[in-house]
C-alpha cells in the first residue's frame, strides 16, 4: 500500500516539478510506473522505521505519513538525469532529508502522532 498518490505529488510539488521527476519519454504526462515505483519504496521506507513501534499496515493513515512520502519520493525515487529540479540544493532533497529525520523519529518512539 502506498501512503501517497499521484495527486498528492502535485498538490505538494506542483504539476512542473512532478513533471520534471516523471516525463522519462517526454510526452508532457507524468509515466505512472516511475510515480507509482517511487511512491511505493518511499512508503516501504516508511513501513520499516514504523514497523519496530506500529502494527502494519496502518488502519489510518495521517496527512503527515503522506507528506513524508511525498518527500521522500520526490528525491530518493524519482530522479532523473533530465530533472532540473535534482540535486543536493533542490527543494525536494532537502524534505526527503527531513522526512527521512522524522520517520527515524517515530522509530524510536520521539513522536506519538501515529
Amino acid at each position: 500500500m502506498s501512503y501517497a498518490a499521484l495527486s498528492d505529488l502535485v498538490a505538494q510539488f506542483g504539476d512542473r516539478e512532478v513533471l520534471a521527476l516523471t516525463d522519462r519519454n517526454g510526452d508532457g504526462v507524468a509515466d505512472a510506473p516511475v510515480y507509482g515505483m517511487a511512491l511505493q519504496r518511499a512508503s516501504n521506507t516508511i513501513d520499516a522505521y514504523l514497523a519496530a513501534r506500529y502494527p502494519l499496515p496502518l488502519t489510518v493513515v495521517p496527512d503527515q505519513l503522506v507528506d513524508i512520502c511525498c518527500d521522500i519520493a520526490a528525491s530518493a525515487g524519482i530522479a532523473t538525469p533530465n530533472a532540473s529540479l535534482v540535486g543536493a540544493k533542490a527543494p525536494s532533497f532537502v524534505r526527503c532529508n527531513a522526512a527521512t529525520r522524522t520517520c527515524r523519529l517515530f522509530h524510536v518512539g520521539h513522536n506519538q502522532t501515529v
